[in-house]
C-alpha cells in the first residue's frame, strides 16, 4: 500500500526498474542511423572530430561542422566515439545514458523536496512526453542543455556554488540559449532573497559572472578567428518583427502544453492550481482573492490566442499571477516554494527567448522539468493526505498520454514515427547500393542527398558513397528519388518532368514513402 513516506528500498527499486524498461524500449531507436539535424549537423560534426581530433573550440576547418554553436556536447560525444567507435549506435547509446543520468538527478532532487512517489511521477511524465522520449537518444544538444540548466538553477537556489559553476558553464558551452538563465536568476534573487545593497548583489552573483566570463571565451575565439560572435547564417534567418515574434511565441507555448496529449497534464494541473489558489492562498486586495485574478488571466490567455500581441501579454500575465501564487501560498510541502517560483520565472523567460529564434519543438526541452514539476505538484499538494490517490491519478495521466499521443504522427525529431522515415531512407540507400552505379547522376532532395552522400549519417559505408548527386531542379539526372519526408512527393513532382520518367521502385514504411524513377 502506498503512503506519504515510502521507504528508500521501494523507491529506488521502482526507479531502477522503470529506467531499465525505458532503456530496453529505446534500444530499437538507439540502433537507427542519424536523422535530419543529427545527420547533417551534430552527428556529422561528432564524426568529423572523432576522425580529425577532438576540440572544445572552433578553428577554420571545424566551424562549418559546428555552425558557430558552443562545442561541449559534440566534444563529449566525440570523446565517447573515440573510446568506442563513430557509429550512430555508439553515439546514441552515450546520449541515452546522459538522459538516464538526467532522470536520475530529477528523481533524486524531487524526492528531497516532496517524496518518492512525486519523484516517480515526474519520471513517468518525462517518459510519457514524446518529445523527451525521442530526444533522449538523439545526437542533438537540447536534453544536455536541459540537464545543465536544471542543475544550475537548483544549485543557485541551494547556494551550491561549485555545482552551479560546473553545470552553468556546461550549459553555456552546450548552446547559446543558456544565457536565458541570467534574467531568471536576477528575478529570483530580487523577489525571493531581496539583497539590499550592491555589495550583496555582487556577492550573490560573483559565480554567475565567473561562469558567464568563461562561457564568453567561445564567442571571443570566434570573433578573433572569423570576425563574428554568432554564426552569420543563423543571424540572417532570424526575423525580428512583432508579427513573427507573436507567431513563434504562440507556437512554442501551445506546442509545449497541448501537443502529443500533453493537454491532459496541462488541464489537470491548471485545475489543481486553481484549488491551491483557493485553499492555500489568502492574499486579498480590496476584496479580490488571488484565485479571481488566476481565473481572469486564464480567460485572457485563452481569448488572446488569436489577438496578435494579446497572447504574449496574456501569457506573461498568467505566469506573473502564477509566480505570485507560488510566493504567497502556504504549502504543505514547504521546501518546494522557492523552486516553484523559479519554475514560473524560468518558463516565462525561456518562452520569451525562444520566440526570438526560428521554431523547432525540441527547443522547449529545457522547460520540461519546471513545467512538469509545477503541474504535477498541484496534484500532490491538494491530495496531501491521500498520496495513494495522487499517485493513482498520476498513473492514469501517464497511461492516457501514452494512448492519446498516438493520434499525432509526423516525421520530426520529437515524434516516435520518425523511425519510419529513417527506415524509408535506409531502404532508399539499400536499393541504390544494390541496383544503381555509384557514379550515376541521381537527383534528390536535401535529406536524401545526406543519406546517399554522407557515410557518417550511417546509411552507407564510405565505399558505397554516391558521388554524383544533384537536386531535383538540376538537369541530366539519370535517376530521380522522391520521398514524403521532406517537401513531399506531390510537391516535389512540380519540379520535374514526370512524363520523361519511369517509376522503377516504391518504398513504404507506414506513412513513410519513397519513389525511385529512371529516365526513359
Amino acid at each position: 500500500m502506498l503512503n506519504s513516506k515510502p521507504n528508500n528500498l521501494l523507491s529506488y527499486a521502482m526507479l531502477i526498474g522503470l529506467l531499465i524498461v525505458f532503456f530496453i524500449v529505446k534500444l530499437e531507436y538507439i540502433a537507427l542511423p542519424y536523422f535530419w539535424d543529427e545527420a547533417w549537423v551534430y552527428g556529422h560534426a561528432v564524426n568529423y572530430f572523432i576522425e580529425s581530433g577532438i576540440r572544445l573550440f572552433p578553428n577554420e576547418a571545424s566551424v562549418e561542422y559546428t555552425r558557430g554553436h558552443p562545442m561541449f556536447f559534440t566534444y563529449i560525444c566525440s570523446l565517447w566515439g573515440r573510446l568506442t567507435s563513430n557509429s550512430p549506435y555508439q553515439i546514441h547509446f552515450f546520449v541515452q545514458w546522459l538522459s538516464i543520468f538526467y532522470l536520475g538527478f530529477v528523481f533524486f532532487k524531487s524526492r528531497q523536496w516532496v517524496h518518492s512517489f512525486f519523484a516517480f511521477g515526474l519520471i513517468l511524465m518525462y517518459i510519457a512526453n514524446e518529445a523527451f522520449f525521442v530526444q533522449s537518444h538523439l545526437v542533438l544538444p537540447e536534453v544536455t542543455l536541459a540537464f545543465g540548466l536544471t542543475v544550475a538553477l537548483i544549485a543557485f537556489i541551494q547556494k551550491n556554488n561549485f555545482l552551479f559553476v560546473l553545470s552553468y558553464i556546461a550549459a553555456l558551452y552546450t548552446k547559446e540559449s543558456a544565457i536565458v538563465l541570467l534574467p531568471v536568476l536576477a528575478i529570483y534573487t530580487l523577489f525571493i532573497e531581496r539583497p539590499l545593497s550592491l555589495q550583496k548583489w555582487l556577492e550573490r552573483f560573483k559565480y554567475v559572472l565567473l561562469s558567464l566570463g568563461i562561457g564568453f571565451i567561445h564567442y571571443l575565439v570566434q570573433k578573433i578567428q572569423f570576425g563574428w560572435f554568432l554564426y552569420p547564417f543563423h543571424v540572417e534567418i532570424m526575423e525580428f518583427s512583432m508579427f513573427t515574434y507573436n507567431e513563434q511565441f504562440r507556437a512554442f507555448v501551445t506546442d509545449h502544453f497541448l501537443s502529443n496529449a500533453q493537454w491532459i497534464l496541462t488541464v489537470l494541473g491548471w485545475v489543481f492550481w486553481l484549488l491551491i489558489a483557493i485553499k492555500r492562498n489568502t492574499l486579498t486586495i480590496k476584496g479580490i482573492r488571488l484565485y479571481h485574478v488566476y481565473l481572469l488571466s486564464s480567460v485572457l490567455m485563452v481569448c488572446g490566442f488569436n489577438w496578435g500581441n494579446g497572447f504574449v501579454f496574456a501569457t506573461m500575465s498568467f505566469f506573473i499571477v502564477l509566480a505570485v501564487i507560488m510566493k504567497t501560498s502556504k504549502f504543505k510541502y514547504k521546501a518546494m516554494q522557492p523552486f516553484l517560483f523559479a519554475a514560473c520565472v524560468f518558463m516565462a523567460c525561456y518562452f520569451a527567448f525562444n520566440a526570438l529564434n526560428f521554431y523547432s519543438s525540441r527547443y522547449n526541452m529545457p522547460i520540461q522539468f519546471w513545467s512538469t514539476v509545477l503541474l504535477l505538484f498541484g496534484v500532490f499538494e491538494i491530495l496531501f493526505n491521500n498520496t495513494k490517490w495522487a499517485f493513482g491519478l498520476v498513473l492514469i495521466i501517464f497511461l492516457s498520454i501514452l494512448i492519446l499521443r498516438n493520434n499525432e504522427r509526423g516525421f520530426n525529431d520529437v515524434d516516435t514515427y520518425y523511425k519510419y522515415a529513417v527506415r524509408t531512407h535506409q531502404d532508399i540507400a539499400n536499393y541504390c547500393r544494390d541496383n544503381i552505379d555509384p557514379k550515376s547522376k541521381i537527383n534528390v532532395e536535401f535529406l536524401e542527398k545526406v543519406v546517399l552522400g554522407q557515410p557518417s549519417a550511417g546509411y552507407i559505408s564510405k565505399e558505397e558513397k554516391f558521388s554524383n548527386l544533384g537536386y531535383l531542379d538540376e538537369p541530366d539526372g539519370e535517376y530521380i528519388i522522391l520521398s514524403n519526408i521532406g517537401t513531399g512527393i506531390e510537391a516535389a513532382k512540380e519540379k520535374i518532368d514526370t512524363a520523361s520518367l519511369n517509376l522503377i521502385h516504391t518504398i513504404r514504411h507506414r506513412r513513410g514513402k519513397a519513389e525511385i524513377y529512371k529516365q526513359k
